[in-house]
């Protein structure tokens, strides 16, 4: 009975001093905790996130012939989660493939002698729209992808490729559309290496 009673007295004491450690709510010290609270939950979720990142997610390709680009999102919805990330890895590629194209433009101006035209900068802009768009929204090959659960929600992350050789066919097509920048250009060293590049890709 005894030993019963210095159980229950030290749970007794445990429970106080609880008690007597939580803010009262409203305190400074309260708010305090909670953001604390708030950090290390959201700590603790991107540690998770962490641990469960798939390898080749760490570690795009690196490859001549691709560029490459990787999301993650998460969702309540698998499906939505999978299209977020695959959204997404196509808007980071559209990028790449235009920011690619924007500097051979700019050596194509350079050497044809046409920079700071403000009506050929306008067509080199509706040019390079043209090909971020249709990267956008197709072409690309979604080389790898991954779902897990992460609590309630699911998290994925996807690796997309898109072809260099598409991508400079689609390019020279688009800049043959416009004959203000094609008249400008066509003549450059740029542009013939570009030619010989896409030849090239196209007889391998």
């Amino acid at each position: 009975m005894k030993a019963m009673k210095s159980k229950y007295a030290v749970i007794l004491i445990a429970l106080i001093a609880t008690a007597c450690s939580t803010p009262k709510p409203g305190t400074p010290e309260f708010v305090a905790k909670q953001e604390d609270d708030r950090q290390k939950a959201a700590l603790k979720s991107v540690e998770k996130t962490i641990d469960n990142t798939p390898s080749w997610y760490l570690a795009k390709p690196s490859d001549a012939n691709a560029i490459y680009e990787t999301a993650t999102a998460s969702s309540p919805d698998p499906e939505m989660a999978m299209s977020i990330a695959i959204h997404e890895a196509s808007i980071k590629l559209a990028t790449a493939v235009g920011a690619k194209f924007d500097s051979l433009i700019k050596t194509s101006s350079r050497q044809a002698s046409v920079n700071n035209d403000p009506t050929f900068d306008q067509e080199v802009v509706k040019v390079t729209r043209a090909v971020v768009t249709e990267v956008e929204l197709k072409g690309y090959v979604r080389e790898k992808a991954e779902l897990k659960q992460e609590g309630k929600n699911f998290r994925s992350w996807v690796l997309l490729r898109y072809p260099i050789g598409e991508a400079n066919r689609l390019f020279m097509a688009e800049v043959k559309k416009n004959q203000a920048v094609e008249s400008k250009v066509r003549t450059t060293e740029a542009w013939k290496e570009l030619e010989r590049e896409i030849e090239l890709r196209r007889n391998k």
